[in-house]
């Protein structure tokens, strides 16, 4: 990896968990070239990106309700959004009647950016492009909650402390942030495995 890949997927990462607590890992002294993350009996993709419309169609909201005790009509699957080709949406766990206490979570989809179209290959080593396999490696590095979750898409990484689930498939990789409230108490007292809501959402999502 050269070192302006290096430089850049750090930042990048920094950037990613700054709102994490203690969550940037150091990567001093640290043996790259590792692919065994990689998902050898991947049997491609179920739905391509060009097929893909509206992500908050992706979501189940009878489905999420389930995995948080709530009723359906705590859940809201709106605000969907592209923006230079990533599409999202946000969803709420509505918590109670209060205006703003709810719970957040989102859903992406961001295509895979070729060489041709990365001219300063950030998209590369962002883990972006369609070499990504270091850049994938680098992110988990550097993240002190993260770890590889086997046999979901091409390559699958839980950052624990972002609530987030990354999975590369071909063309595209998909991100879960399960729906949650980093400063609430009462929320962190339910000590709920996000991790696995988060895994739930993406398996329901019909792209797996």
């Amino acid at each position: 990896m050269n070192l302006l890949k290096t430089f850049l997927i750090y930042l990048t990462t920094v950037l990613f968990i700054a709102c994490s607590n203690g969550d940037k890992a150091s990567i001093v002294g640290a043996d790259f070239g590792d692919a065994s993350f990689i998902n050898d009996n991947f049997a491609g993709n179920k739905i391509n990106y060009e097929k893909i419309g509206n992500p908050c169609e992706l979501l189940n909201s009878i489905q999420i309700a389930k995995l948080y005790g709530a009723s359906s009509e705590k859940v809201m699957i709106d605000r969907s959004n592209e923006l230079g080709g990533q599409k999202s949406c946000r969803f709420l766990v509505s918590l109670s009647d209060q205006e703003f206490d709810h719970l957040t979570g989102f859903i992406a989809i961001a295509p895979e950016i070729s060489a041709d179209n990365d001219p300063g290959g950030i998209a590369e080593a962002t883990g972006g492009g369609t070499e990504w396999i270091e850049a994938w490696e680098l992110k988990k590095m550097l993240s002190k909650s993260s770890e590889y979750i086997p046999n979901m898409g091409k390559a699958a990484i839980w950052f624990g402390a972002k609530r987030s689930l990354l999975i590369k498939l071909d063309g595209y990789s998909l991100s879960i942030t399960a729906p949650g409230a980093a400063f609430n108490k009462k929320e962190k007292e339910k000590n709920r495995n996000y991790k696995a809501i988060a895994i739930e959402i993406a398996q329901k999502s019909g792209l797996l």
